[in-house]
């Protein structure tokens, strides 16, 4: 059983893909869903004891950083994980993380921040 704040970021991907394609079409304008999409983050927000709407986001960027590696979530805890997304790091420089943590177990934030910072590959920071 995954983590709750992978839960949680899941649970949000999908209600999110429920109002983007709208199947029912119960969302008629733009502002409809923005609305629903706030009140998804809300309702998880609430449900899983999350402190606010940006860690319900952050839960949900976690979520899919992990969908395709679901190793991570035995590897990394909450604030590794966290540190990744936040550096909005490109898949090649995970496969790094992963690499070295299961070199070496004692591989954490430092680690993780001083590797993204040496690392070749591009990062989505806007320095460009």
């Amino acid at each position: 059983m995954p983590p709750r704040f992978i839960e949680a970021g899941n649970e949000i991907s999908l209600a999110l893909l429920d109002i983007e394609f709208d199947v029912f079409e119960q969302y008629k304008t733009k502002e409809d869903r923005i609305d629903a999409r706030r009140a998804v983050h809300e309702q998880v927000r609430q449900k899983y004891g999350l402190a606010s709407a940006r860690e319900a986001v952050r839960c949900r960027e976690i979520s899919a950083l992990v969908a395709n590696r679901p190793l991570m979530m035995h590897l990394f805890d909450y604030d590794e994980l966290k540190a990744m997304c936040m550096l909005r790091v490109k898949p090649a420089l995970v496969d790094q993380f992963v690499a070295a943590k299961r070199r070496t177990s004692s591989f954490g934030l430092p680690d993780i921040l001083g590797l993204a910072l040496r690392a070749k590959e591009r990062h989505d920071w806007g320095w460009d």
